[in-house]
């Protein structure tokens, strides 16, 4: 009686929080996308991104590996014959359009994100820590590390060396319990130096003191874009591209969600040099990632699609790139000044701890789903 007495007092509050959650009006101020912007943060933002130390999310991981059958077409002769990459109005409607390859293979693993004190990066920049872990079936940290760095290590090996010697080692990779390089943490959802401000959501990394990811911009009409230069201290040409496509319903393993707010996301890594073993130039190509978030108001980001390294080839047609991952909503970590309300801490289906003292139990596999209305109705905007 008293654990049901408790779970209802959660959920009460956790209703309640988000009731208050959604009087909160939207505001935007001027701010600087480097370290320590003014402005105080945006009250929109934090609807869709809760940030109190202790807040976590856990995660079903599933990542999909396939042949890049159309790999070998997309080196070009010179650089002025490679494609830009494409648009993100042209990848919103067309983006299941995207061959995939021949299966490899397929992992999956738990995954969870919370926030945990503060991280100060190789750059020197202090900001807030939004910790990685795996989960197989118990927690595994993942070390900390500028998850971009790791990406852009595998898109780019023309520029190895120079990261290398910013860093003085190769970049690290997350990934999961068994090690595999196939369960590492999607790029579209990852952790590291995390900061809300007036004028969006950012990480920093290990390069150098300019925001690296910007997960949100404070504008977020359907429609709206924002554009960020990626480590421009590394290389020209790299860029992050964010689009808001609107209000979405999303079914993941904790609930159904009416009212996400789904953004589209681009990486276009630019120029990358193709060389022969014995480092002669031999053409060059392109190489994307795309992928979507989910953001729910009061709750934070719900599930995460990433299609990675996929190559631009003739008339910008796109080959299969290698592989998909996608991250849906298992359970939250509750913060613990809940728990010191006399709440039970772990009443989300699924979950796995992350800090000492809180507990999950797991979800029946036949759980029926739960369904949370969240936002307006309509897509004209958030």
């Amino acid at each position: 009686m008293r654990a049901s007495k408790s779970r209802h007092d959660a959920a009460y509050a956790l209703a309640a929080l988000l009731a208050l959650a959604a009087t909160m009006t939207s505001c935007r101020h001027a701010a600087d996308r480097t370290v320590g912007g003014t402005g105080p943060p945006s009250p929109l933002l934090a609807r869709l991104w809760p940030n109190a130390d202790g807040t976590g999310w856990t995660y079903h991981l599933v990542q999909t590996t396939w042949d890049d059958t159309l790999a070998a077409s997309t080196v070009f002769a010179t650089a002025a014959e490679v494609p830009p990459a494409p648009t993100l109005s042209w990848l919103a409607t067309h983006d299941a359009l995207v061959p995939r390859g021949p299966l490899l293979g397929a992992d999956s693993a738990g995954y969870a994100l919370q926030f945990s004190g503060q991280i100060t990066t190789s750059s020197g920049v202090t900001a807030q820590n939004l910790a990685e872990a795996f989960a197989s079936p118990q927690p595994v940290p993942s070390a900390a590390a500028d998850p971009l760095l790791a990406a852009l290590w595998r898109a780019r090996p023309d520029l190895r060396a120079r990261i290398a010697a910013r860093l003085g080692a190769p970049p690290t990779v997350s990934s999961g319990p068994l090690g595999r390089e196939t369960v590492s943490h999607p790029l579209f959802l990852h952790g590291y130096a995390w900061q809300r401000s007036a004028s969006g959501i950012w990480n920093y990394g290990d390069v150098d003191t300019l925001h690296s990811w910007e997960y949100l911009s404070a504008t977020l009409w359907t429609g709206s874009e924002f554009t960020l230069q990626l480590v421009p201290s590394l290389a020209d040409g790299i860029y992050l591209h964010g689009r808001i496509l609107g209000r979405t319903s999303v079914t993941t393993p904790a609930a159904t969600f009416t009212g996400a707010l789904r953004c589209l996301y681009l990486v276009d890594f630019g120029l990358s040099s193709v060389t022969d073993p014995y480092g002669s130039v031999i053409g060059f190509e392109r190489t994307i990632s795309f992928g979507t978030v989910d953001y729910v108001d009061g709750i934070g980001p719900v599930a995460s699609t990433g299609r990675n390294l996929v190559f631009v080839g003739p008339g910008g047609r796109l080959s299969c790139g290698y592989g998909e991952d996608v991250a849906t909503l298992t359970g939250l970590i509750v913060v613990p000044p809940l728990a010191e309300r006399g709440m039970e801490r772990g009443v989300s289906p699924g979950g796995v701890p992350l800090t000492p003292g809180v507990s999950f139990s797991a979800a029946p596999a036949q759980r029926p789903v739960r369904r949370w209305r969240s936002g307006p109705r309509t897509s004209s905007g958030p």
